[in-house]
């Protein structure tokens, strides 16, 4: 019998400056054949290079000593969250007896809730904290911790901060993360901030000059989760030596015995280009945390938008693209660099405590068939940055070798070749043409890798990959057995041309798509009804306006809904009031206007 695996990963993060994108969160699915491609595509890959490692650590260490100094000088008692004994053996705590059931994805954290509702206009915002004025604003400080934790992530609902007032996160070892503004990363009003490594966080508000009473007002939100994140998340131990002396056995000798650093990548020309586009991501999805991998793609326009390819079944929701943490530059600093198995690399005494990240992102276009996921990062990472080239050509049935960079098991990078096999077996749901099926010939991928990107020969990204399919899938270095599957972009490059290929709209018109759908819950006394907040852009990136969209209610309500965008894209579609709050879904079915084309498909979101 032939079956498949999915290869998932792992989470932590670190913040860095550079444009946010805009706030788009939906999905456009749909099903397409090889066939359904427009015509052969090729983009060639982009540069840019930004601020170095050393300026990273600068502007940490000088962020740390900043919050550090301006805490307030009362002491913050920690507010405490226990895991489970069942919580702690899902994300691989020593000595509980790890079995990993879920090769779907790697989870490695868990989000505990809290429900700290801040309101800095009272005394000490509710008796949590320690508040403090002086001549410069205010300062409010908490501390939270998570008992043997190798990093957290700290989730905020209800944020809708005035210009003035701006939130961080930090340790005591010289990380620290921030600033977080206004209504949050993507102006949602909730963010899951980055990674910290250890099991304390200190959350700080700092507000600069006196605040009015409506300020006052708006200094209120929510802690509602704290991200428990445990030691199968081995990025935490180099970016914190604590963590790594702490859990000695727990970040080493973790890969399959066939798994090969990745600076070790022989006969592929394109090697040092796509390092810098690769990244190791860390998501929230649900109450855990997961990791995953995948690369930065370029566009037509080569404009330095920050498309980011994953597999759908890593992320394929608004709030997962949302909760994204990408790191950057996460490798070994040379092939012969193996004091410990596989890629692992880094002695303790060497490590690096910081990696380029960026935080947040939106969907883009989403899709089952091909296992795709098309996002948009809010952050641009620093230093040397790669948008990797890509083409469109069918590459399922002909016989060819393939690379590929990934994060196996949360590994520092990793190389893996394969040969395309036209004439092997397949796996009954994973059709050849919407997938690419190869043969391991050098290296291998493991739990982590999913999403990472496929390249040809020349290192154009071809696809991404969704996991295995084979007889012995326990034993990721049996090639004979087994075989790795990609979805194939050139199957669904019609659901994603409009990003990949803007200037590609033809006939002198308008080629609409859905950029963003975003549901949000409006409560009006005992009443309730979803809002949709719908923006279209057409084949050049540029907001659409005077387009109506039209689609349909779904859950809680049902019914048509229609909205006309403004200047600036968008348009906002109310459902009807109903007295039960739920699970409002609204989907895009058409897009209208004088000389607009509605590139297709049905785009979905819900609250």
């Amino acid at each position: 019998m032939k079956f498949a695996r999915l290869w998932g990963l792992i989470a932590l993060a670190v913040g860095s400056t550079g444009a946010a994108a805009n706030a788009l969160s939906s999905a456009q699915q749909g099903e397409f054949c090889a066939a359904d491609a427009t015509g052969t595509v090729s983009v060639p890959a982009l540069t840019l290079v930004d601020k170095s490692d050393a300026n990273l650590a600068f502007e940490m260490a000088q962020l740390h000593a900043r919050l550090s100094a301006s805490a307030p000088l009362a002491k913050v008692t920690p507010i405490q969250v226990e895991l489970t004994a069942a919580e702690r053996t899902q994300i691989g705590h020593e000595g509980d007896g790890v079995v990993r059931a879920n090769e779907r994805r790697l989870q490695v954290g868990v989000a505990k809730p809290l429900g700290i509702d801040v309101d800095l206009a009272r005394a000490n915002g509710l008796g949590q904290g320690v508040l403090e004025r002086n001549a410069d604003g205010l300062t409010w400080t908490i501390e939270l911790s998570s008992p043997g934790a190798a990093a957290l992530r700290v989730g905020f609902a209800n944020l809708d901060l005035p210009d003035a007032a701006a939130l961080y996160v930090y340790n005591a070892d010289g990380e620290a993360h921030g600033p977080y503004t206004g209504r949050g990363m993507l102006g949602r009003g909730d963010l899951v901030s980055n990674t910290v490594g250890g099991d304390t966080v200190r959350v700080q508000l700092e507000y600069a000059g006196n605040p009015t009473v409506g300020d006052l007002a708006r200094l209120r939100f929510t802690i509602a989760e704290l991200g428990h994140i445990g030691p199968r998340f081995q990025i935490a131990a180099r970016m914190n030596p604590k963590v790594a002396a702490a859990n000695p056995k727990a970040f080493c000798s973790y890969n399959a015995s066939c798994v090969v650093n990745g600076e070790c990548a022989s006969n592929f020309s394109a090697h040092a280009a796509t390092r810098e586009g690769v990244a190791h991501m860390l998501f929230q999805s649900g109450a855990s945390f997961y990791i995953c991998s995948g690369g930065l793609l370029n566009n037509s326009q080569a404009d330095g938008r920050l498309l980011f390819l994953t597999a759908n079944h890593c992320i394929s929701t608004s709030n997962e693209a949302a909760s994204l943490e990408t790191f950057w530059d996460y490798r070994a600093r040379s092939c012969t660099d193996n004091a410990d198995s596989g890629p692992c690399g880094y002695s303790y005494a060497t490590m690096r405590t910081t990696y380029p990240t960026a935080l947040g992102a939106t969907r883009l276009a989403s899709g089952s068939s091909g296992d795709y996921s098309l996002m948009e990062l809010a952050q641009r990472p620093t230093g040397t940055l790669t948008f990797l080239p890509w083409t469109n050509t069918a590459v399922a049935s002909t016989t060819s070798t393939l690379h590929r960079l990934s994060h196996p098991s949360g590994a520092p990078q990793a190389y893996s070749r394969q040969n395309v096999t036209p004439s092997s077996f397949t796996c009954g749901t994973l059709p050849r043409g919407a997938y690419i099926y190869s043969q391991d010939t050098a290296g291998a991928t493991e739990g982590g890798s999913s999403g990472s990107p496929i390249l040809d020969a020349s290192g154009q990204v071809v696809g991404q990959l969704y996991g295995a399919c084979g007889t012995n899938l326990n034993d990721e270095c049996d090639a004979n057995a087994n075989r790795t599957v990609d979805g194939a972009l050139a199957h669904y490059y019609p659901n994603v041309a409009a990003f990949l290929s803007p200037s590609g709209g033809g006939g002198g018109g308008t080629t609409a798509s859905v950029a963003s759908n975003v549901v949000t819950v409006v409560t009006q006394g005992k009443q309730y009804s979803g809002r949709a907040t719908v923006t279209i852009r057409d084949q050049n990136g540029a907001n659409v306006a005077n387009a109506t969209v039209s689609g349909t209610w779904s859950g809680a309500v049902s019914g048509a809904g229609s909205g006309v965008t403004g200047t600036n894209g968008v348009a906002t579609i109310n459902s009807a009031k109903v007295r039960t709050n739920g699970t409002f879904t609204f989907c895009v079915t058409n897009v209208t206007g004088t000389g607009i084309t509605y590139s297709g498909g049905t785009t979905c979101d819900s609250n």
